[in-house]
């Protein structure tokens, strides 16, 4: 599982099985699943009020 919080900034490709991406966190790359299953892509919710 990886789980990139609000402040989070990847400078590349990403493979997982389980991704968790907080608002706030940038990715420049490509998200790629590993498996060919079913994608398990979870949103965080925002805390901000």
């Amino acid at each position: 599982m990886l789980e990139l919080q609000p402040k989070a900034r990847v400078t590349g490709d990403i493979r997982y099985d389980v991704l968790e991406m907080h608002p706030g966190a940038v990715v420049d790359g490509e998200l790629r699943l590993k498996s060919a299953e079913k994608p398990q892509l979870k949103l965080a919710a925002s805390n901000d009020a």
